[in-house]
């Protein structure tokens, strides 16, 4: 199966009444989000796997940007 273009996360603002979508890379690439977690509120990680290689990024601002941390 191909993989997924564009991994994005759903984001909601209100309680779960309305959500969006929120890339997490905005160069179209393929990956799948195989994982993550937010430790708090404003602090997280993900893992997207794809192409034979894995990426981890994080987030301060609850998801509304990434940042690459490490890329295998």
């Amino acid at each position: 199966h191909p993989l997924p273009r564009d991994p994005f996360l759903l984001i909601t603002a209100d309680g779960g009444n309305t959500w969006k979508q929120r890339a997490v890379v905005e160069d179209g690439r393929s990956g799948a989000i195989e994982q993550f977690v937010f430790e708090n509120k404003t602090s997280g990680s993900l893992v997207i796997r794809g192409g034979g290689r894995w990426e981890l990024y994080e987030t301060q601002t609850g998801g509304d940007s990434w940042s690459p941390k490490e890329i295998k």
